[in-house]
């Protein structure tokens, strides 16, 4: 079964570099049933890069500015993936070569009505605590959870709660995979998350309690497909 692996890039050239190394690597088998989808958050410059041959690669870039429009990127990607399952993460996890095989020989013995969690590595491949905002779930879960509620864009960085809110319900608990996302810091390379802007945690969670599932805004930021 397909799977796409979608990515919220804000400035990330040197991270992005070492995914696409990591990606070169992988096996045709594995190549030949993955997609690729990186969501330019309306970075500086323009990424500059070419996806291997042999993967279904796609850059697409949101034209206005807002700090922290990650879940729309995450929108826009579930939005164009094909049918079959996601893998959401960020830019500082890479999906090492290993890893992806073994991903990729589970999705047939995974459950379609489950969300799954994976484990985590740093790059010493040392167990560190899995990261609470990487899923793996087919692309009608996720729209089915009612994808990540862009209208607290520019505001918060931790803005997540409709989206945990709405998984709660349909989803519990969530199992966690054996199998690790690699984790890199900016020890590691100098631009693997964004330092431009302030993490703001302090995200009012009352509005997000009261905040009602039709009024979630999605798809709403303009974007093109530049690959």
């Amino acid at each position: 079964m397909k799977l796409s692996l979608i990515y919220a890039y804000y400035d990330n050239p040197e991270m992005l570099r070492r995914h696409l190394m990591e990606w070169e690597m992988y096996p045709a088998a594995v190549k030949s049933c993955l997609s690729i989808f990186i969501v330019d958050d309306c970075s500086s410059k323009v990424p500059d890069f070419h996806f291997p041959t042999e993967i279904d690669g796609h850059l697409y870039r949101i034209t206005e500015k807002y700090a922290w429009n990650w879940g729309a990127c995450r929108n826009i990607g579930a939005h164009h993936a094909p049918s079959g399952w996601l893998l959401l993460t960020d830019m500082d996890h890479m999906v090492a070569c290993d890893d992806m095989v073994h991903i990729m020989n589970e999705l047939d013995n995974l459950d379609e009505e489950r969300v799954y969690f994976l484990t985590r590595q740093n790059t010493d491949r040392k167990p560190i605590k899995p990261h609470g905002n990487s899923y793996l779930m087919t692309r009608d879960m996720y729209w089915r959870i009612g994808g990540h509620d862009e209208g607290f864009a520019g505001t918060y960085y931790g803005a997540t709660g409709m989206y945990r809110k709405q998984l709660a319900k349909l989803i519990h608990p969530i199992q966690t995979l054996s199998i690790p996302l690699t984790f890199f810091t900016l020890d590691n390379i100098s631009d693997a998350w964004t330092t431009e802007f302030e993490l703001d945690f302090k995200v009012d969670f009352h509005k997000l309690k009261e905040r009602k599932l039709h009024e979630m805004k999605i798809l709403s930021f303009p974007y093109i497909k530049l690959k």
